[in-house]
């Protein structure tokens, strides 16, 4: 018969006191066979079998142990954890080694692509609103029954324009007749301006400005220039006026280089690098370092030397001399570019692109004139990559040692309360819940929170046990469930509400007081939506969406809500008292109600998912609030409008005034609006 040797060696075969080997019980067998004849083979004097006796059981024994051996947790953890470890490290460090360079040109790649990217938007930030103001201005010039030779209106134009765009230095408006008027800053500030009317020669100077223009039909940037009105580099946008194909004036407006230089480097924290703008003839567009006082100093446009910048100054206009970079990070544009410079003996990488449509080609000049902008960073940030990738290979080499270290300590630490947990977890797994003996404690944290709650569950099963039939603990055990979550159709009441004027509020505060006032409206709201078990659902803007009637049911959601809505105008009215003690415009409120059929559950993409509704009912309650604007005369704190539905639901305590039946945007069907009163008469 097979028998199952047990850890200390003693078998588990059937019949056989605890205790006695296998081996001995073998040798009974044989000393009896000759007796019954069912064995053969004796023992002999000294005990030992006879030559026909041939052990068995023992030698299945020890080939178990050899093929299926039982390892301590000192032994498994060391070896598993150690070894995973081991793997693991190894092939980070591997990994780290192999592909360092190729990684660190692609971030290098990478970071520049950002960086270039970011300056051309901050460029165009500055420059495409004064663009925009051209086109804007030449169309009011030309607008129908408005004279365009009344001097008065066009300097008050021009004045109005350099007052809207900050950018802009300057604006000039030449006639056709040459007849020249200019309007310019006239201070630092940026806050006074001038105008005058040219004549004669000064006047007559202009002419080649239409001479440009004359085959234009658009909007076109000219080469920068330094202007001795301003004292500074500015870059020139003209815009052609024609009425038809005559050509009634020019506009010129100039943006400030040193405009351009203080927004160069915004959005950039954490970017390496020096960011930069240059046009085909090397003169600075726009550079950190690039102030106006330098050029008013030097009386004309800055080259990268003059700022300091020799990394710039070695730049080479040619192509031929950037490196192969799309080799490196094939997913950058082909328009990205990288060329290697050397400086005092160190090198740098400049990382830029071409921008074109801010620079006019004059005819005969068949140079490229697009601007180059990027960024330029020490090579040694390569270098800095690579070290920081071999220090922390050898961390990982220091922590795999002590990894396997403490794998032996942790295992001989956490043996023995694993050993009971594991036991009386097999007792868990049959459900035997009679022994209410707790385990005892670790000192290891996370064992000791194991058996506590352990111990908990044990004693939570116990008592579920005498509820509950036991044949069903496990499947209670294993099974949950989210269906109060799950997308379906209720009743439901909804709430919008609106503040009456936010958009002129808003104009008269910072942001922190903004934000300030917001928190503290939504902090009244929130209070008396939650005071009656009710749900916000979102703030758009000034504006609060809140709903009774999910996801848990509640059969009075309609007087919930109004009640909220009560709740909030008594708020409302005390908040105005204290602005009005502190000299405080009060806040008005509009509050929309309608209650009806939606689907209230969770809805959206598997990345983002909100518990909300959607139905008819949540568009007309925001129709009612857009429909009290009707009702403001301008004193009122709150106004709360209701349908027909929601006044029928009220209990007969709650006043509402009939308003008569409306169209509202969207509805093919008038509809019976209602007004809550408030305040509610008392008795």
């Amino acid at each position: 018969m097979a028998d199952r040797p047990l850890a200390d060696g003693t078998s588990t075969r059937p019949g056989l006191p605890a205790g006695i080997d296998a081996d001995i019980a073998d040798r009974a067998d044989l000393a009896t066979a000759g007796q019954d004849g069912t064995k053969a083979g004796k023992i002999a004097a000294d005990g030992t079998a006879a030559s026909s006796w041939k052990p068995g059981s023992r030698l299945r024994a020890r080939l178990r142990r050899l093929l299926r051996p039982r390892l301590s947790i000192v032994t498994t953890l060391a070896l598993s954890f150690g070894s995973l470890v081991v793997i693991a490290v190894g092939i980070a460090v591997f990994h780290l080694y192999t592909v360092a360079q190729n990684n660190t040109g692609q971030l290098i790649a990478a970071t520049g692509q950002a960086v270039v990217t970011i300056v051309s938007q901050n460029l165009r930030h500055q420059l495409d609103p004064t663009e925009n103001q051209l086109r804007a201005l030449s169309r009011f010039i030309l607008s129908e029954h408005r004279d365009i030779f009344d001097n008065n209106r066009i300097k008050d134009l021009l004045l109005g324009s350099l007052a809207a765009d900050d950018q802009m230095d300057s604006l000039i408006y030449v006639r056709s007749d040459m007849r020249v008027m200019s309007a310019s800053r006239t201070n630092d500030d940026r806050d006074d301006y001038s105008i005058r009317e040219l004549t004669g020669e000064s006047a007559r100077s202009f002419g080649t400005y239409l001479e440009r223009a004359r085959d234009r039909r658009s909007a076109f940037w000219g080469t920068p220039f330094y202007s001795r009105q301003s004292k500074g580099t500015v870059v020139p946008l003209y815009m052609p006026v024609r009425r038809g194909t005559n050509l009634i004036g020019l506009l010129r407006a100039t943006v400030s280089v040193a405009s351009l230089s203080r927004h160069i480097d915004e959005d950039l924290t954490g970017l390496r690098g020096t960011p930069f703008a240059m046009n085909a003839d090397g003169f600075i567009i726009a550079h950190p370092a690039a102030k106006k006082e330098m050029e008013s100093a030097m009386g004309r446009l800055l080259r990268p030397a003059d700022l300091g910048d020799d990394v710039l100054a070695a730049f080479r206009f040619n192509d031929s001399s950037d490196i192969d970079v799309q080799s490196l990070y094939p997913k950058l544009p082909v328009n990205f570019h990288v060329q290697q410079v050397e400086v005092d003996g160190s090198n740098y990488l400049i990382l830029y692109r071409r921008l074109g449509g801010y620079e006019f080609k004059e005819p005969g000049d068949s140079r490229q004139r697009d601007w180059i902008i990027g960024t330029h960073v020490p090579d040694s940030t390569i270098n800095s990559f690579l070290d920081q990738v071999t220090r922390a290979a050898g961390l990982g080499l220091l922590v795999m040692l002590l990894a396997v270290a403490m794998a032996i300590l942790i295992g001989r630490r956490i043996a023995r309360p694993i050993a009971r947990l594991a036991s009386a977890s097999e007792k868990i797994a049959r459900l035997e819940l009679e022994d209410r003996e707790p385990l005892p404690g670790s000192r290891l944290r996370e064992v000791d929170v194991a058996v506590t709650a352990f111990n908990r569950m044990r004693a939570g099963l116990g008592w579920l046990s005498t509820y509950v039939p036991r044949s069903l603990l496990p499947m209670l055990v294993r099974t949950g469930s989210a269906e109060a979550f799950d997308s379906k159709e209720r009743d439901v009441t909804v709430l919008f509400t609106d503040i009456v004027g936010f958009t002129a509020i808003s104009q008269k505060l910072d942001a922190p007081a903004l934000a300030a006032f917001l928190s503290r409206h939504f902090s009244l709201l929130e209070e008396a939506i939650a005071e009656q078990g009710g749900t916000i659902d979102k703030y758009i803007g000034d504006s609060v969406m809140a709903f009774w009637g999910a996801p848990a049911v509640q059969p009075d959601h309609v007087e919930r809500a109004c009640r909220a809505a009560l709740a909030i105008a008594e708020k409302i009215s005390a908040d105005n008292e204290r602005r009005r003690h502190k000299g405080m415009k009060p806040v008005r409120l509009r509050i929309g109600i309608e209650t009806g059929r939606a689907i209230a559950g969770n809805i959206g993409a598997p990345s983002r998912i909100n518990y909300t509704l959607v139905g008819d009912s949540v568009n007309l309650a925001q129709r009612f609030e857009q429909f009290a604007k009707t009702l403001d005369d301008g004193r009122t704190d709150v106004i709360v409008i209701i349908g027909s539905e929601v006044a029928a639901a009220l209990p007969p305590e709650m006043t509402i005034e009939p308003l008569g039946c409306h169209l509202l945007p969207g509805r093919i069907e008038e509809m019976q609006l209602y007004r809550l009163v408030w305040p509610q008469p008392t008795a």
